[in-house]
């Protein structure tokens, strides 16, 4: 029993450097992953969308439409309510099931 890593003999110690440089090599690797993947979810996202608004042959009808769906949102009614609550305290909250 040691109270320090350095007293440790020098083939322990080994031993935990390799696992150290092994834990970082694994976190670089998972974030590369993960970057991967949501690099490849946006461009997936961004070509749909692409897709949809500017490359199908009725994008202006879609776009029209979707157009005509925003001008309905009552926005004015959002608002007011977002003043009078506390947001983060709405997402927060459990649903009461």
């Amino acid at each position: 029993m040691t109270e320090n890593v350095r007293d440790l003999p020098q083939n322990y110690q080994a031993v935990l450097e390799w696992a150290r440089m092994s834990s970082v090599i694994l976190f670089f690797l998972l974030l590369r992953d993960r970057l991967q993947l949501l690099t490849h979810n946006f461009l997936s996202l961004a070509s749909t969308i692409f897709q949809q608004f500017v490359a199908s042959d009725n994008a202006s009808q879609t776009f029209a439409s979707l157009k005509r769906i925003h001008g309905l949102m009552p926005y004015f009614m959002l608002k007011a309510a977002l003043k009078i609550s506390n947001p983060m305290s709405m997402i927060r909250s459990k649903p009461g099931f």
